[in-house]
């Protein structure tokens, strides 16, 4: 792998991490290891205080890894003492307790980190940069001085600081609550702090904000996870990421990353995708009638999908006549300027961003809104893209009533009849304006009784999704013609002759 890096005329890091409490160790069964013995997360079970034998055992396996990563060729061994992680959660005040000599003052509770260094910086000597990614504030923000003054004191073991603060969803934050650069008044000063190399992310999806951040001295190197995903060829030639976070969504649901932007992304290897070879739809108004006239075969339909009004979802997958009420608005209606009268009913069956959107608008707009979802939480599918929260949060401060656990099963006079997914139980609610989010219909079913050779549906005419479903189908839809569709193939299989 380094190797391979190295042929780019780039250099290979290697990022060296232990979980703590994080690791819940699911398939060892082994007892995690933070500073006190706590629950470890999403499991219930418990982790082990880790003494001086366990924290001896730590630097040995941190200096064999780093050992390791020297004689693979790696050129920078990077530290991860950020985001709630083993080291972080020794820096913590809160989850680090200890009485002893890694606990108490922040000093004592950084010791580790500096251990590390240490360790580390007389393994590798001057063959391999060491890097320190770590928060600059307290998971309460502060500390902000005694971090500093701790960067500084170490600077002479660490070659450049990559500097970032606990909240993760700040850090990740989508387009739809943070600017460009979110970062930049947390970690500005860390620079003349240290007076090393400074290296930070947030957001930075325009080459302007990378260079503006270089030249007024705020970092030296620019950190990106997101934009290279968008534009891999970048800073060659720059494509801007619009921060939906749906790659970092795949991460959570253990799939491959994908992209809005790019839709070759996680592509390159069963489909030959190239982000930069793009085959385009010429188009041109056509209609039902007039498409057979072109003879031109296949016909490609991409024109989208509308929400339904029936209720048609998860919950009600046929529906319930009830719902065909003049009360009733989809929600492509509302977007395009309907607006519903008297307390408004919004039933969140979908789980993604539109419900919760259309709370928040009518709401500001000074309607009494009452969101319904089935799900535990609003929104429940967009904490993979770290904005559930924020979500829930400008939905309570915008005053609508939230009901989870609940569906609407039925609409009477005034009303809407609500059934308790758990127990079965019935309850009934103000209901003047109703609003289901709960399936879409696809519109090109129209050309099906059409006199045409092939009829090849894409993206939300085919499935409605997300947006980076939409482009990915269109994507390798042009890619393939005039040739038959491509079939995805996610595994090739290789055969090897083994010697006997």
């Amino acid at each position: 792998m380094a190797d391979a890096v190295h042929r780019h005329g780039a250099l290979a890091g290697v990022e060296l991490w232990h979980g703590g409490q994080r690791s819940g160790n699911v398939l060892s069964r082994a007892a995690g290891l933070p500073p006190q013995s706590l629950l470890a997360e999403n499991v219930p079970w418990q982790c082990q205080r880790m003494d001086r034998d366990d924290i001896a055992k730590l630097r040995a396996w941190h200096r064999a890894a780093a050992l390791r990563a020297r004689d693979a060729g790696f050129d920078v061994v990077y530290f991860y003492a950020a985001h709630s992680y083993l080291l972080s959660q020794f820096m913590d005040g809160a989850l680090n307790p200890r009485g002893d000599e890694y606990g108490g003052s922040f000093a004592n509770r950084a010791r580790l980190v500096r251990e590390l260094l240490e360790d580390t910086r007389a393994a590798v000597g001057d063959r391999m940069a060491v890097a320190l990614r770590i928060e600059v504030v307290g998971e309460d923000g502060s500390e902000r001085e005694e971090r500093a003054e701790f960067l500084n004191k170490i600077k002479y073991l660490v070659d450049m600081f990559d500097v970032t603060i606990p909240d993760y969803g700040v850090e990740m934050g989508p387009s739809r609550f943070f600017r460009k650069a979110a970062l930049e008044t947390h970690v500005a000063h860390i620079r003349a702090a240290t007076g090393k190399p400074v290296v930070s992310v947030g957001h930075f999806t325009s080459p302007e904000t990378m260079l503006s951040q270089l030249n007024r001295g705020v970092l030296d190197f620019i950190g990106a996870a997101r934009p290279p995903i968008a534009a891999p060829f970048l800073p060659a030639k720059i494509r801007e990421c619009i921060g939906c976070n749906i790659c970092y969504a795949h991460d959570g649901l253990g799939a491959p990353t994908c992209c809005t932007q790019n839709p070759t992304m996680g592509e390159e290897f069963h489909q030959g995708g190239h982000p930069e070879h793009v085959t385009g739809l010429i188009g041109s108004k056509m209609t039902a009638e007039n498409t057979p006239e072109t003879t031109i075969p296949p016909v490609m339909i991409a024109t989208g999908s509308l929400w339904r009004a029936d209720g048609r979802g998860r919950s009600l997958p046929g529906g319930h006549a009830s719902y065909a009420d003049a009360r009733t608005l989809t929600p492509d209606q509302v977007l395009d300027g309907a607006r519903p009268t008297g307390p408004v009913v919004i039933f969140d069956d979908e789980g993604y961003d539109i419900a919760a959107g259309l709370a928040d608008l009518l709401a500001s707009e000074g309607h009494a809104v009452t969101y319904i979802t089935p799900a535990g939480t609003v929104a429940e599918w967009t904490s993979y893209t770290v904005e559930q929260s924020r979500l829930q949060a400008s939905l309570i401060d915008q005053g609508v009533t939230i009901l989870t656990g609940q569906i609407v099963t039925s609409l009477g006079p005034k009303t809407a009849h609500l059934t308790c997914v758990y127990t079965g139980r019935t309850t009934q609610i103000p209901c003047g304006g109703f609003i289901p989010v709960t399936s879409q219909e696809t519109l090109w079913l129209a050309l099906k009784s059409a006199n045409l050779t092939s009829l090849l549906g894409i993206g939300y005419a085919r499935a409605p999704g997300l947006i980076a479903h939409a482009v990915q189908d269109g994507h390798a839809t042009a890619r393939s013609h005039p040739s038959p569709p491509i079939i995805p193939r996610r595994e090739r299989v290789i055969v090897k002759a083994l010697a006997a």
